[in-house]
């Protein structure tokens, strides 16, 4: 069983996504701006029904229209206000200006509580069942109509598969029906 961070952060995007990942934040979702699309949405009700969803989106317009664009669809978020003062940086603010030292602070109360998953799905396991490598594309978009699992890389692919809880047999019949 693999022990992971119980919340799951929301950002706007790669920047953002990269820095958290450098204070030790393992899986981050990423909005892609204010597009958020459909599928990203649909992802996060379902790690809803699991995880606090914590959102960290940059202190300006556009970051507030995310948050309520994902408010609407998840009612239980939490929403992490840094001050705008402390995301500026040559004349941008974003997320990905905050130092950090002030970054690991500012999301430490969310990151202490953990996650011990029931997941019996390896490695192994997806490659078995097709869903890493060049002919994955058909099995990849299958989980995420079924299980809502983003078509992502091999070790992000996995690491959703954790945070859902997905069992071996669950995949499998996901993939069969």
């Amino acid at each position: 069983m693999k022990t992971l961070i119980n919340a799951i952060f929301v950002v706007e995007g790669k920047n953002d996504s990269d820095r958290l990942q450098k204070v030790g934040v393992p899986y981050v979702v990423s909005t892609e701006g204010l597009k958020v699309p459909r599928e990203t949405i649909e992802h996060l009700k379902a790690l809803s029904k699991v995880h606090p969803i914590v959102v960290l989106t940059d202190p300006d317009g556009p970051g507030a229209k995310i948050r309520e664009k994902i408010r609407k669809e998840i009612d239980s978020i939490i929403v992490i206000d840094i001050p705008k003062n402390k995301a500026i940086s040559k004349g941008t603010v974003g997320i990905e200006n905050v130092p950090l030292t002030e970054l690991k602070t500012i999301i430490y109360p969310y990151t202490k509580e953990i996650f011990v998953t029931n997941s019996d799905v390896s490695f192994v396991d997806l490659i078995n069942l097709n869903l890493i490598g060049a002919s994955s594309r058909k099995q990849k978009a299958l989980i995420f109509q079924k299980l809502h699992v983003l078509p992502k890389n091999s070790k992000s692919l996995l690491m959703q598969i954790h945070l859902l809880n997905i069992s071996r047999n669950a995949l499998k019949e996901a993939l069969n029906e």
